[in-house]
């Protein structure tokens, strides 16, 4: 292969690479507020894939958690239980929804005060290592 094939190979992947966070649609998104003395909240979304690849959602960070895990919501033996999930597919035109018992994203060990009103910084991590910034709005759990 020339180099001047390889440089082209290399761009046309990094372009394409490039545009599958940018055919995610995020819809909805919000974070849970604490109670009080409870430093684990929750953040809901419809998060929409309008390309031709599947994207896999791996995990999300931000400076408010000490971790942020993709948990779904499981029930054993007629107990509700969270599961860590390591990731999830947002499929070719297709959609995941995070919400309140099922899949969602469950921040741990909160470091700040978040009111309602509030908004919080959340990055959404992929597969191929880009990553989507979002803010969303804390509401209280009696608006839901």
């Amino acid at each position: 292969m020339n180099n001047k094939f390889k440089l082209f190979y290399l761009l046309f992947l990094s372009n394409w690479a490039s545009c599958a966070v940018a055919d995610l649609i995020v819809e909805d998104a919000y974070v849970r507020g604490p109670l009080p003395g409870v430093n684990t909240i929750s953040a809901y979304m419809k998060l929409s894939n309008t390309g031709d690849i599947a994207l896999e959602l791996t995990g999300a960070t931000s400076v408010v958690a000490n971790n942020i895990m993709l948990h779904t919501t499981i029930n054993q033996n007629g107990l509700l239980q969270m599961q860590h999930v390591m990731k999830s597919i947002i499929p070719a035109h297709g959609s995941l929804l995070l919400e309140s018992g099922g899949l969602h994203l469950m921040l741990n060990g909160v470091n700040a005060n978040l009111a309602v009103g509030s908004e919080v910084e959340i990055i959404l991590e992929f597969s191929d290592g880009k990553t989507r910034h979002l803010m969303l709005p804390v509401r209280s759990v009696l608006d839901e």
